[in-house]
């Protein structure tokens, strides 16, 4: 099943498979799948499961998916078999590529990140299982980045959370008195430290979040 939005063709990771268990759904009786439900078990009850967790995860990763959606969408002749690709939840056979060597990489980043092993090889896109990059929860967003930037935003996370802390343990001593000169100065450095590492956060997360302007002619 595919959305569309303008021009741009949503195609969900494991679609087929998707499509397959909504099948095998329908052979059941409502009061079977009921059954199952109440009692957590059978087929119906493993399908609807299975069916479940594809679906989370797709939704999970549905800025990843609406990233590859675009670049899928800048396709030509290989548009079709790259997303009967993505469908599928494989690559299981080389195809060439035409797109620009940068778009090209991106191409397999978002696939990756949706749990499609591949690369690009030679202009071609093959099976792949290596990974490059971790997905790191922040409060508000799941973010992409580089085993090398993992370490470096675990420790700025780490970091900032300790900063935190001490700056509201200060802001709530503040309501019950008047900071001394000095308690004010060690107030602003505290604030001052937790904007830099916000800066610092920001440059660790730059391409992650320049991925998000990303945008093709509709």
């Amino acid at each position: 099943m595919q959305r569309k939005t303008a021009k741009v063709e949503i195609v969900c990771p494991n679609q087929n498979k998707l499509d397959d268990m909504t099948g095998k759904l329908s052979e059941f009786s409502a009061e079977e799948i009921k059954d199952g439900i109440t009692n957590k078990t059978g087929e119906a009850f493993d399908i609807l499961c299975e069916r479940g967790e594809i679906i989370k995860k797709n939704y999970k990763n549905r800025l990843e998916i609406a990233k590859l959606s675009v670049i899928i969408s800048m396709l030509k002749d290989e548009k079709t078999a790259v997303s009967d690709a993505v469908k599928l939840g494989a690559v299981e056979n080389n195809i060439s590529i035409t797109l620009e060597e940068k778009v090209a990489k991106n191409l397999v980043r978002f696939m990756r990140r949706c749990g499609i092993g591949c690369d690009i090889q030679e202009g071609m896109l093959v099976p792949n299982d290596s990974k490059n990059e971790e997905c790191i929860e922040l409060a508000t967003k799941s973010v992409w980045v580089d085993l090398n930037t993992k370490e470096k935003l675990r420790e700025n996370l780490e970091k900032m959370k300790e900063v935190n802390t001490k700056i509201q343990l200060m802001n709530a001593v503040r309501y019950v008195k008047k900071f001394s000169e000095e308690e004010e100065k060690d107030f602003e450095e505290f604030q001052g430290a937790y904007l830099n590492l916000l800066k610092e956060q920001d440059e660790l997360l730059k391409e992650f979040n320049d991925e998000e302007r990303l945008s093709v002619n509709v």
